[in-house]
């Protein structure tokens, strides 16, 4: 996470617009002239890596290139429109990655840096240093989709690829493009506009891969810089890039798009990458709002209004899909429908029971006990029941972006409903006021059976089921105290619902309103 959001005062047909940005991965979407590779260009604009204090200085990429945005590849400025002073942005950072958290751009005369173009984008403070924000970032734009076949090719032969680096070549290619190629090195392909890797297999050549293979290659090199930077100097000195792409989905069949959506989330997370594109593509879009991406991956919808570029706030798949169908959004009036709701034993039920207790007109809550591997067996195996319902697992079940989508996980991680309110209890002073709500409950008697921490999943149950009627009806009194003691509890339990809301849309088609503001 390295951007949060950037405001433009103005830039072209921007004007006093803010747009919100995804923790890992963003997609910037809209019809054309909507000024979706500008945005892509203001984000990369601040970004180089070019202090030489900096432990990251000198470092190429896997084709040998700084990490950092060429002017030319983002912008095409016309004397005419784009004229000094006349762009002006601002981005705010996490802490860490530059001397404050906000940096702000303006444009200004090339002659005042010393260059041939009249117009730049430079920070507004001028002072040596204040230049660029000290952090890698790759630029892929749409000159790394010139047809293979127009290009003057020639294989590079000087880059090398580590034994791991060529393995997760092989199984990021493949899997993308979902084929079983077996190949024993990798190429480097480069032409005037071209730089990209491509398997070297004995029944074709490197020149001969299509122009899909071609796009993964550049993206899949793109990924490996970055992992090379996180292997060498991890935590420490490595704090994220930002990987940029115009046009993602540019020759790539359906399933292919949503398998790269796939990788980039893996990759953010692995490898501490911030990810941008720019799309039309309704197959990307709907990937993105799956639910197992919407947590932090987001989607900007922009839209042209009056020749000014806006934001279209909250926007939902279906508003995407008929604006860019130029299709009337039918006016429909939808009822509650109830979907039915497993878990994996008694405990958790009560716990989410309580987490979605605004949310019981949509709701039918099935009083079957499985575990987690059962769930996902019975899913995998394709059983309708268990594929177009809601299963909620517990906080200590493995939950990653390749879960299946009607899958939910209970706050918190690593931890089932037992434990954590165990843990959260045993966190609480003799003192605590959450002993006063209920009359005569206290630590002493809440713990008197378990002084000793539990040592396996059935000693919390069993600590669990036989304190349970001391903390309202249904556990209310305890839950309600624990979701509003911490920032923390309150962000998991928002994040809970707001993670229903978008499964239930997801297999219902049916919107359903936020909890917080829900009567």
């Amino acid at each position: 996470m390295i951007i949060k959001s950037v405001s433009i005062e103005r830039f072209r047909a921007f004007e006093d617009v803010t747009i919100p940005l995804g923790n890992k991965v963003t997609a910037i979407a809209g019809q054309n002239g909507t000024q979706k590779t500008t945005l892509l260009g203001i984000i990369a604009q601040p970004f180089s890596l070019r202090q030489d204090n900096n432990p990251l200085f000198g470092q190429k990429t896997i084709d040998g290139h700084s990490f950092e945005s060429h002017f030319q590849d983002k912008f095409k400025f016309s004397e005419p429109f784009d004229k000094v002073g006349e762009h002006k942005f601002s981005l705010a950072l996490y802490p860490g990655f530059y001397t404050n958290d906000n940096y702000e751009g303006e444009s200004i005369s090339g002659k005042e840096k010393g260059r041939n173009e009249r117009v730049r984008i430079w920070h507004k403070d001028r002072s040596r240093g204040s230049g660029y924000i000290q952090c890698p970032v790759i630029f892929l734009s749409l000159k790394r989709l010139t047809p293979i076949g127009e290009e003057k090719l020639h294989l590079d032969h000087t880059i090398s690829l580590s034994k791991e680096e060529i393995e997760l070549f092989h199984e990021w290619h493949n899997n993308v493009l979902s084929i079983d190629d077996d190949f024993s090195d990798v190429a480097n392909i480069k032409s005037l506009y071209k730089n990209t890797l491509a398997p070297i297999a004995d029944y074709y050549a490197p020149s001969a891969i299509s122009a899909g293979q071609d796009n993964i290659g550049k993206v899949v090199m793109a990924i490996l810089s970055f992992r090379r930077l996180y292997e060498k100097f991890g935590d420490k000195s490595y704090k994220g890039g930002l990987l940029l792409i115009d046009e993602l989905d540019s020759t790539l069949f359906p399933s292919a798009q949503e398998k790269l959506i796939q990788l980039l989330f893996h990759a953010a997370t692995k490898y501490k990458i911030q990810v941008f594109f720019t799309t039309h593509s309704l197959t990307a879009l709907r990937c993105m709002f799956e639910p197992k991406y919407t947590r932090d991956g987001k989607v900007v919808y922009l839209a042209k209004k009056s020749r000014k570029v806006v934001l279209v706030p909250d926007v939902d798949l279906d508003t995407i899909l008929h604006n860019l169908n130029l299709t009337v959004r039918p006016k429909t009036k939808t009822s509650a429908r109830k979907i039915r709701v497993y878990t994996e034993d008694s405990e958790a039920k009560l716990f989410a029971r309580y987490l979605l207790k605004k949310y019981s007109p949509y709701t039918d809550w099935l009083n079957v006990s499985l575990g987690c591997d059962n769930y996902l067996e019975l899913i995998k195996k394709k059983v309708p029941e268990f594929r177009n319902n809601i299963i909620i697992l517990d906080g200590d079940a493995t939950n990653t972006t390749s879960s299946p989508n009607n899958v939910l996980y209970l706050p918190k991680p690593s931890q089932s409903p037992e434990q954590l309110f165990y843990t959260f209890l045993k966190s609480l002073p003799d003192t605590d006021a959450f002993w006063d709500k209920i009359g005569g409950y206290t630590k002493q008697i809440c713990f008197k059976d378990h002084s000793k921490t539990p040592t396996n999943r059935e000693q919390y149950k069993k600590w669990f089921n036989a304190q349970k009627s001391n903390w309202g009806r249904a556990g209310e009194k305890l839950f309600q105290y624990w979701e509003k003691h911490s920032t923390e509890s309150i962000k998991l339990a928002t994040d809970f619902r707001n993670l229903f809301r978008d499964i239930y849309f997801f297999l219902t088609k049916i919107e359903i309103p936020d909890a917080s503001k829900a009567k």
